[in-house]
């Protein structure tokens, strides 16, 4: 077998070639491109925050205009639905009235927002921010938002992030992100990097 291989080494190769691609077919049909097991599975957070980063030397006045945008963004509020019709500005208050819904078991519920699976909105603006830890998911400065009880939502919450992400994408003056709520205990980064002299 060895001098037929060495006798045609091109055929050799060629036919080894052909044996892998089979075998990596093989395993595709029996497994599938998916991992067949995942030790930490991502699952759909109880909320999110969504983080306000004000360039250094902002008044509290400058972030809570930003924090009031996203808090209309949120409630699903458009610039052209601020003004009421009797021309005066809708305020954060009216906006985040509470909106009444029915749960998919039919109880009902009030929320503050026209996407459904969110329960709760709360916001935290300061001007100079203390210490912080590592761990947190949230800036000085955000807007924490709650959703409802996994068994009451009506579709994944990261579609409902989606949603809040499109509507604040466009928000100018500061660096806005979204972070998602972790569930267990706080950990740091992946990778870190010790220095010595």
């Amino acid at each position: 077998m060895l001098d037929l291989a060495l006798s045609r080494p091109l055929a050799t190769v060629a036919i080894g070639f052909c044996v892998l691609i089979l075998m990596f077919q093989g395993w595709l049909l029996v497994i599938g491109l998916e991992k067949p097991v995942q030790f930490f599975p991502e699952i759909d957070p109880k909320g999110f925050y969504v983080n306000v980063d004000a360039p250094e030397g902002a008044d509290l006045d400058y972030i809570d205009r930003i924090i009031q945008r996203i808090e209309f963004a949120v409630a699903g509020i458009s610039a052209k639905e601020r003004l009421t019709p009797a021309g005066k500005k809708l305020t954060v208050q009216g906006a985040m009235a509470p909106r009444e819904y029915t749960k998919p078991n039919g109880e009902k519920y009030f929320g503050p927002s026209d996407l459904k699976n969110i329960k709760n909105v709360f916001t935290r603006s300061v001007v100079s921010a203390g210490g912080s830890s590592k761990f947190s998911a949230n800036t000085p400065n955000h807007v924490g938002i709650r959703l409802l009880e996994l068994e009451d939502r009506w579709r994944s919450s990261h579609k409902t992030v989606d949603d809040v992400r499109e509507r604040i994408k466009d928000i100018p003056g500061a660096k806005i992100t979204i972070a998602m709520e972790k569930e267990g205990p706080p950990t740091g980064a992946p990778i870190n990097r010790n220095c010595r002299r």
